[in-house]
């Protein structure tokens, strides 16, 4: 994986961090997420936008390059 490729990973494991972060400490104080099917976003509260703002960045993220395909690891291809 090139550098360019592990500095992607490396954001997306901070966007996850920090969802994380926003999702437990809204559970400590009783936050329950509201059905996406009837939500109005317009009036969403602030943790709903916060992870839905976080879940955007992380699908817009480019994504690293697959490692190329071959025998696995230690077989005797």
């Amino acid at each position: 994986m090139g550098l360019e490729a592990s500095a992607a990973v490396a954001g997306l494991a901070l966007l996850a961090s920090y969802a994380h972060g926003v999702l437990s400490h809204a559970r400590e104080r009783g936050w329950r997420a509201p059905d996406p099917r009837v939500v109005s976003w317009t009036r969403a509260d602030w943790t709903s936008l916060r992870l839905a703002a976080v879940c955007s960045l992380a699908g817009s993220a480019p994504l690293p390059p697959l490692p190329p395909s071959g025998p696995a690891v230690g077989s005797r291809a």
